[in-house]
């Protein structure tokens, strides 16, 4: 079954944002006003990403919800390697790549549970 015209542009819109945001050049002229705001940020991009890539699919499944964890978090990988290698004031970062995984899991274990209420009444 074909994705929904709603569903494809949320991702694309997301994957858009994500994706400027985390290579954009670091300037240095933060403040941080919440402790680990950075690591919150990535729990939150990618729990929205991670929910954005399970609504893809109009058939609701345990595989694909799996599959969606994966995509996301492979997704943030790839951009944190290649913050490494060619961004100006950024670096790799394992604790990014946990907060990506964090916020993937949380948002595509939401969506399951939900879906699966929704399935179950």
């Amino acid at each position: 079954m074909k994705p929904s015209l709603k569903a494809t542009t949320a991702l694309f819109t997301w994957t858009l944002i994500v994706t400027v945001l985390s290579l954009m050049p670091d300037t240095g002229n933060h403040k941080e006003w919440i402790p680990y705001q950075d690591k919150w940020a990535h729990v939150l991009m990618y729990f929205v990403l991670s929910i954005c890539i399970c609504r893809l699919k109009a058939k609701f499944s345990l595989k694909w919800v799996i599959t969606a964890f994966f995509i996301a978090c492979f997704y943030g990988f790839c951009l944190e390697c290649i913050q490494g290698a060619f961004i100006s004031g950024r670096h790799f970062d394992y604790f990014d790549i946990i907060a990506n995984i964090i916020g993937s899991l949380t948002g595509s274990c939401l969506f399951y549970l939900s879906r699966k209420k929704d399935h179950n009444g």
